[in-house]
């Protein structure tokens, strides 16, 4: 495993690189006129793109394929804001039999992996009942809808969704559990949300891996308030919804929403 050091440099390379490539498309916008986009960008990515792209004083707009979408792309453009409709990105219908389980978000997250497609070509997923919603680049779409066969063991039939994420589908859908915790810690949480040991956690944490409200938190004892979220692809999801204080146990009782559909 790298070491704190190695990661922080390996953040700041990252991080230049993204920025040289923000400035390039910048660049083309301001010189050529039109739009340029970027790629899916998670929420840190996000954040330093709105930051980058006004000091360089550029109109631009984030799309996600719904309103609220946690991964985005970006627009820059120098004349007219681009209708949604034009944006490079396509919504993929995945659709399984009702005698079949139902995969879960992680399932989705895992194979689009397995695809060997860069990450960021790859946008939100949202999981019905029968179907989900993938949204993904219109570049590798095809490729998409050809080879992502199954989400863990359940086969799927791909097809594009031209009128994008059903409204019913785009509210946070989900379980509230009720759980007893030492502290309201990160690895804390982290651990009983997602059913593993402190072990198993902390490399997840250190390595940047594990979001607070959309942005990478490396702190194992970072406290978590009610209302916060944290995320950790292929886990999922998590709110902390209400903190009820200590059981006779001197255990935290707190409750937790746990998002099913993305």
């Amino acid at each position: 495993m790298a070491t704190k050091k190695e990661r922080e440099q390996q953040e700041r390379q990252q991080r230049q690189q993204f920025l040289r490539q923000l400035k390039a498309k910048i660049s083309l916008a301001f010189r050529n006129g039109g739009t340029r986009y970027t790629h899916f960008l998670d929420p840190a990515q996000r954040k330093l793109a709105e930051e980058f792209i006004r000091e360089q004083r550029m109109r631009f707009t984030f799309f996600g394929g719904y309103d609220d979408a946690q991964r985005v792309i970006a627009a820059i453009y120098s004349g007219d804001r681009p209708s949604t409709d034009v944006w490079p990105m396509v919504c993929v219908r995945a659709e399984w039999s009702r005698f079949a389980a139902r995969p879960h978000w992680r399932d989705f997250v895992k194979a689009e992996k397995a695809l060997g497609l860069p990450e960021d070509c790859f946008g939100d997923v949202v999981v019905g009942k029968l179907d989900a919603y993938l949204m993904v680049e219109r570049d590798v779409a095809k490729v998409v809808m050809e080879k992502l066969a199954k989400a863990g063991k359940t086969p799927l039939t791909l097809s594009e969704a031209p009128d994008g994420i059903p409204m019913e589908l785009r509210s946070p859908q989900g379980v509230i559990k009720r759980v007893s915790v030492s502290s309201l810690r990160l690895d804390d949480l982290s651990a009983v949300a997602w059913g593993l040991k402190p072990e198993e956690v902390k490399p997840l944490i250190q390595e940047g891996r594990v979001c607070v409200n959309c942005l990478p938190t490396l702190e194992l004892d970072a406290k978590i308030r009610p209302g916060d979220v944290y995320s950790c692809p292929p886990f999922g999801k998590v709110r902390l919804l209400t903190e009820e204080g200590p059981n006779r146990a001197r255990m935290l009782r707190v409750n937790l929403f746990i998002y099913a559909n993305n």
